[in-house]
């Protein structure tokens, strides 16, 4: 018996303006390659002397909690129980 390996790729590419792509590919239990494609759009303006770290780390954790929220919809579905 062959067991499928979860193994997921994401590409992301940092959008400071305009719209971005997010790419999750994945290979499902019946060995089955996947892709889900999101079309992002940002539209934001920085502040004079706005720290940049900051900003950086604040559209970090929003891309993470983006990518955790697609892959448990996708990946982790829970087998319902009968």
């Amino acid at each position: 018996q062959i067991k499928a390996n979860k193994q997921t790729t994401f590409d992301f590419p940092l959008v400071m303006s305009g719209s971005g792509k997010l790419v999750l590919n994945f290979i499902g239990p019946g060995l089955e390659k996947n892709t889900v494609e999101k079309d992002i759009m940002l539209s934001f303006s920085l502040p004079n002397g706005a720290a940049n770290g900051t900003v950086n780390i604040i559209l970090g954790i929003i891309v993470l909690v983006i990518i955790y929220f697609l892959a448990r919809k996708f990946i982790f579905k829970k087998k319902k129980k009968k």
